[in-house]
């Protein structure tokens, strides 16, 4: 009876560290983008749920990204893509100061 009781317990505390971070939250969205400026590259979705245009910048791209897509340029500018993309959000630091949120981009892929 208490090996069951164990192999249970031994259960339970593997699923918990299983578990993604619940404070990572991941987003897809169908977007415009807008250009690099400021070492950011940016992008817009219309309508967002208050009906304004809400606005991304991603100061950092990956590698496999940019080799696939040439985003300083002005030629993709207007272009509609679909995205996913990582939201980290503001986290108090030790001095009581905050981090901004911050947008990391996974995926990208050019809506025709």
């Amino acid at each position: 009876m208490k090996t069951k009781v164990i192999l249970v317990l031994c259960a339970l505390s593997l699923s918990f560290l299983s578990f993604k971070a619940m404070d990572q939250e991941v987003k897809s969205a169908v977007v415009t983008y807008d250009g690099y400026e400021y070492e950011e590259y940016n992008f817009s979705l219309s309508g967002g749920e208050d009906g304004e245009d809400t606005y991304i910048a991603f100061s950092e791209i990956s590698t496999d990204i940019l080799n696939s897509f040439d985003l300083k340029s002005d030629e993709l500018v207007g272009e509609t893509f679909k995205i996913t993309y990582q939201i980290i959000p503001e986290k108090e630091t030790e001095n009581g100061e905050f981090t901004e949120e911050t947008y990391i981009l996974k995926s990208l892929k050019k809506v025709n």
